[in-house]
């Protein structure tokens, strides 16, 4: 055994480190400042912001011509669900004349 000191520990100083950057401060759910470190934007990674989009025009072209992908509110299924309630609708009133039609002759039939 020497009586040589062990090397420093770099551990303390990235905890250090840690504890000195700056942190994210939204607000939590618990009503809490976030503890997290903060990025460049002055939030942690979760509390980032949401994006802002293209900003340059190009960017913003290209966005109007992708293909926007949202079945439950493309045009086409709203048509098909048009189409499905005039048929349900147009099916409810034949089945209606067609029990007054059976009625009527029930009526007549019977002396």
């Amino acid at each position: 055994m020497s009586n040589q000191p062990h090397a420093t520990c770099t551990c303390l100083s990235r905890l250090t480190q840690a504890r000195l950057a700056p942190s994210c401060g939204a607000k939590t759910r618990r009503c809490t400042p976030c503890a997290g470190p903060a990025m460049l934007n002055g939030r942690c990674r979760m509390h980032g912001g949401k994006a802002k989009g293209q900003t340059t025009p190009a960017g913003r072209e290209r966005s109007r011509a992708a293909r926007l992908v949202h079945g439950l509110r493309a045009a086409e299924a709203r048509q098909a669900a048009r189409e499905r309630g005039a048929a349900r609708r147009e099916m409810a009133a034949l089945s209606a004349l067609l029990r007054e039609l059976e009625d009527l002759e029930e009526g007549s039939a019977s002396p």
